[in-house]
């Protein structure tokens, strides 16, 4: 995530707004930015400034719109700053001892500014280098931004952030990941350890993925030849013949890269977890995961990026 003197953004305006017009509304919401440090305070205040409310029907303001709080790797508290453009709310930690602090970022609204106020006295260091600092790059839909989380560490990119200790990029994008040419070759040229292709759910038709699917990834493959991809299929909105026409074309770009002798494709089905467990305990409207649907996720891609990252079945 970058500042852009204004606000906290996850790629530039001038990037976002030749996608479309979605990416161009969405490109500040904060989604997977972090705060880091180590401090013995044993109370930290978060005060935030947002330039609206997101107040949605089927997503907690804490989720949203707050800010959430780890210690040495652990959930501590949500700072709950949702409900208003500008506040400040406090956590007590009820402790002295030196912590490594994680602040996640709002999944679903844009920040301004941010400012953190500790005890008077307490010490401010700087945190311990993440293990994989190349970060993992999320692509896909409202689904990968983090809708529905309840708050905003339990998105699956953020959960995975923690259990692999890497860094992490969100390019999750509401309704608006629609596999253009223009935002394949922006991410083709970042600083990455992998790409994590989580795009189905945002192709209005499964002709328009057909279209769009294996495109994407050759733009990407074109430009980094050795780069690791996990294709995710994840979108469980889509039910019965019309799931399995959309997962067959997600499946033909894995298979066809494989056979021209791509050794560095996965593909991962996400939605076996749902179905093992239930869809109803998944999900809050038959689409977008709950905590539950997302700790699902996570658990899909962990044992595939373990491997990429670490080397580790």
């Amino acid at each position: 995530m970058q500042y852009d003197g204004c606000k906290f953004v996850r790629l530039p305006y001038q990037i976002a707004r030749n996608i479309n017009s979605g990416v161009a509304k969405l490109y500040d919401n904060t989604s997977g930015g972090r705060i880091r440090f180590k401090t013995d305070s044993s109370t930290i205040t978060l005060t935030s400034v947002l330039p609206y409310i997101s107040n949605m029907d089927h997503m907690p303001f804490t989720g949203s719109s707050s800010f959430d709080l780890y210690a040495d790797g652990k959930y501590i508290n949500t700072f709950r700053c949702g409900k208003a453009m500008a506040k400040s709310d406090s956590i007590n930690l009820k402790t002295t001892k030196i912590r490594d602090i994680l602040i996640n970022f709002p999944l679903y609204n844009a920040v301004n500014k941010v400012y953190i106020s500790l005890d008077k006295g307490s010490a401010v260091l700087a945190p311990e280098k993440e293990k994989h600092e190349k970060p993992i790059v999320f692509y896909g839909s409202s689904i990968t931004q983090g809708g529905c989380a309840s708050h905003p560490g339990n998105a699956y990119a953020n959960i995975l952030s923690r259990k692999l200790d890497s860094n992490i990029l969100n390019l999750g994008f509401s309704g608006s990941a629609k596999a253009e040419s223009a935002i394949a070759e922006y991410i083709s040229n970042l600083e990455m350890s992998c790409l994590v292709y989580d795009y189905n759910h945002n192709a209005d038709t499964p002709e328009y993925l057909m279209h769009t699917h294996e495109s994407f990834f050759k733009t990407i493959r074109r430009n980094r030849p050795e780069l690791p991809i996990v294709i995710f299929n994840a979108a469980i909105y889509f039910k019965n013949d019309a799931r399995k026409k959309r997962f067959n074309i997600i499946y033909n770009t894995y298979q066809n890269a494989v056979s021209a002798g791509d050794g560095n494709v996965y593909i991962i089905d996400g939605h076996k977890r749902f179905e093992e467990i239930g869809e109803d305990f998944c999900t809050v409207d038959g689409c977008h995961p709950n905590d539950i649907g997302f700790l699902c996720m996570a658990d899909s891609l962990y044992e595939i990026l373990n491997k990429i990252l670490n080397g580790k079945d």
